[in-house]
């Protein structure tokens, strides 16, 4: 129903995006999420006529999910960030640290929409640089700690606290 009163009549037109936030109760399907979002990334290039039609998915935010076990949260955004790839124009922003803990939908809708808006500026206006939020990549246990790898981690992380408990960074 929402395809046929939202994108049905704006078919006939060309889009330079489509920016796309949806998953925070996928959870209960989270094994299905992957061929889900390829599928509908796959329809959308379709419907549009359009095989390059770029996508920027917008990472769930951070919320509690009471009801949801944690790999289930954790498999929808690692999904979301292993689809990112600009050979074929899929984007990712992070919004996971802008959720709060009791309520599913970020109140810094500000912070949020500035971020997919310096992409589209980036990506397809060649103005900025260096606007993809860095994502969680993979970790890896150590023995003295973990090991936390990231994608488009253009910043430096920085401690707040000046206590440098242990995180550093690198650039892949």
């Amino acid at each position: 129903m929402i395809y046929d009163k939202l994108v049905e009549p704006i078919l006939p037109f060309s889009l330079k995006t489509i920016i796309f936030y949806q998953g925070e109760s996928d959870y209960k399907h989270h094994n299905l999420f992957e061929v889900a979002l390829i599928r509908i990334i796959k329809s959308y290039r379709i419907n549009f006529r359009d095989e390059e039609l770029p996508f920027i998915i917008t990472q769930i935010a951070g919320y509690e999910y009471p009801e949801s076990k944690d790999e289930e949260i954790h498999s929808i955004r690692s999904v979301q960030s292993a689809l990112m790839d600009e050979q074929k124009k899929i984007y990712i922003v992070s919004a996971i640290d802008l959720g709060e803990e009791d309520n599913i939908c970020p109140k810094d809708k500000l912070q949020l929409s500035l971020r997919l808006a310096n992409v589209v500026l980036e990506k397809f206006y060649k103005i900025g640089k260096n606007s993809i939020s860095p994502t969680f990549y993979s970790y890896r246990v150590q023995q003295d700690g973990i090991v936390i790898y990231t994608q488009n981690n253009y910043l430096n992380l920085v401690s707040h606290s000046n206590q440098y408990l242990g995180f550093s960074y690198s650039f892949n």
